[in-house]
């Protein structure tokens, strides 16, 4: 669902100069993540470990994406390992992005609709409030 609404917060802001992008931190990584389970959870967790990579290499893509000046007019895009991939076909549905969107802004009450891709859009006041143009970013998860 990331990729889906990274996707659609690109294609909404693509006038601004702010770029949303989305990125898989690679798996598994030793982190504290699953260190309570228990269980065949907490044996998977713990047998994994044995062989996943660093936090800080998990990073990699994330820090890439936040510094690069070779990304900086990028929006919109998955990167693993730093490099830009194709999403799946499911993570790459405009219209599923929009029902994903309009769900998202109904849960936080912003507006009942979103239209999609050419049409009128009831969160356009919301959305002026984007941070100003040339300030990159990401936003992300796998």
């Amino acid at each position: 669902m990331n990729v889906l609404f990274t996707v659609e917060l690109a294609r909404r802001w693509a006038r601004t100069g702010v770029s949303a992008n989305c990125l898989h931190p690679g798996w598994p990584l030793k982190t504290g993540l699953g260190r309570e389970s228990t269980g065949m959870s907490g044996a998977f967790d713990k047998l994994t470990k044995l062989f996943a990579a660093s936090a800080e290499h998990g990073a990699r893509t994330q820090l890439f994406l936040a510094t690069s000046p070779d990304v900086g007019s990028v929006t919109g895009g998955y990167f693993v390992k730093c490099k830009p991939t194709e999403p799946s076909v499911l993570a790459r549905d405009q219209e599923a992005a929009a029902r994903l969107w309009q769900l998202s802004a109904a849960q936080c009450g912003l507006g009942v609709g979103v239209a999609r891709a050419g049409h009128s859009d009831p969160l356009a006041d919301h959305e002026r409030t984007a941070p100003p143009t040339g300030q990159g970013g990401s936003a992300g998860g796998p």
